[in-house]
């Protein structure tokens, strides 16, 4: 396992775990510039992005956590995540896939919610599952958990306070996470996969970190501007590099 990487996803763990992400694209970018088997990419960053939300779940109070909200979303995107996992795809359609998600996932991280905390709205059924299945099977098939497409998405309707959205998100890549692993493992050798579990012991201890201590050195919103300009050249990298090797 290479130590910088190991590092890195320490940081973007530390920075993630914050806002309630699990920061499954940025894991993804990173792979992709250590030129990571692709084959197990998807797998990689979903163990990671679990193990990051699993962490962030166990901040809130289970009494106060938005089921009502969370339920139609994962009953539309679980199933669709797992079949999005075990969909085959062409190598040359998964990286222009990836490319995309990972230009629209930067695109998503500029967006600055208005803060309002005096909303307590609810998404209609139908919402949710027209939402739910399209992030889902998003998600399980390049290995994201659709957080960072879910937070905009709630901030938007107003769904409620940033703690609120931030719970939402976490409970959202949790299940995706898993369903879209357990879809995933159908395509793969798990030992080339056990190669890679140092990363996840680097994530757990950034998203440990995350929400205990304060970032000095770097403020979020600089560590912000440098996970979405990575994502941003990793993306544009790939969809050149890809264009351009289509006969």
């Amino acid at each position: 396992m290479n130590i910088l990487l190991a590092t890195l996803f320490c940081c973007v763990a530390t920075l993630y775990s914050s806002v309630g992400l699990g920061g499954g694209s940025t894991y993804i970018a990173l792979m992709l510039l250590w030129n990571t088997p692709m084959k197990i990419v998807p797998i990689v960053a979903l163990v990671c992005n679990l193990s990051v939300v699993s962490i962030n779940l166990l901040r809130y109070e289970r009494t106060s956590f938005p089921f009502t909200t969370l339920l139609p979303l994962i009953g539309a995107s679980i199933p669709m995540a797992y079949l999005g996992g075990m969909t085959p795809i062409d190598p040359t359609y998964l990286k222009l896939l990836l490319g995309l998600v990972l230009l629209c996932s930067g695109i998503a991280m500029l967006y600055t919610p208005t803060i309002d905390n005096e909303h307590n709205r609810s998404l209609h059924w139908i919402q949710s599952v027209c939402i739910g299945s399209l992030l889902g099977g998003l998600a399980g098939l390049v290995g994201i958990g659709g957080g960072i497409f879910l937070i905009p998405i709630l901030y938007y309707y107003r769904i409620g306070s940033p703690t609120r959205i931030a719970q939402l998100a976490s409970g959202f890549i949790f299940c995706n996470s898993i369903a879209g692993l357990l879809g995933q493992l159908h395509k793969v050798d798990v030992q080339m996969v056990s190669d890679f579990g140092g990363l996840n012991l680097a994530v757990i201890i950034g998203a440990l970190l995350g929400t205990k201590l304060h970032l000095t050195t770097l403020k979020p919103r600089q560590l912000r501007w440098v996970s979405i300009l990575l994502i941003e050249l990793v993306a544009i990298r790939m969809l050149v590099n890809t264009i351009l090797s289509v006969p």
